[in-house]
């Protein structure tokens, strides 16, 4: 009886560490370059990551829009709330990439953002002379960091 009492001890100890070391490995190899706010986030099922310019005038935020009310067209898709370095924001863009396909955003530079996604592509949004960020037309594939 003990030993059996020990057995099933170890299958569960083995399981509490195989299984989230195993989920880590899917997480990193899903969103391919892992950073500690994507596994943060992914670790604790939040839908938001924060990433900060490289000069840190913006930061952006992401959200996945969940809400049935009015805008259908966004509905599961990713938002970057982008935001100055005061915290105020300064836009809302709706990437509509959809959070049940893989997708990462990056920092290009100080003023361009890089949106990939397995269901829509890459692209970049840019702050243009009006201080709107908008999509650029063209290919960015691999222009991540």
């Amino acid at each position: 009886m003990r030993r059996k009492i020990i057995y099933g001890l170890c299958i569960v100890l083995a399981l509490l560490i195989l299984v989230p070391c195993g989920w880590v490995a899917g997480v990193y190899f899903s969103y391919g370059n892992l950073d500690a706010n994507t596994l943060i986030s992914a670790l604790v099922g939040s839908d938001s990551i924060t990433k900060h310019s490289k000069d840190g005038e913006y930061y952006l935020t992401t959200e996945v829009w969940r809400r049935t009310d009015g805008r259908k067209d966004a509905y599961l898709c990713v938002l970057l709330n982008i935001y100055d370095r005061s915290g105020r924001l300064l836009q809302v863009v709706n990437t509509r990439a959809s959070d049940v396909h893989r997708w990462d955003v990056q920092w290009k530079d100080n003023h361009a953002i890089l949106m990939t996604s397995s269901d829509i592509g890459d692209y970049v949004y840019a702050r243009n002379e009006a201080g709107i960020w908008a999509r650029l037309s063209g290919d960015f594939a691999g222009e991540g960091e």
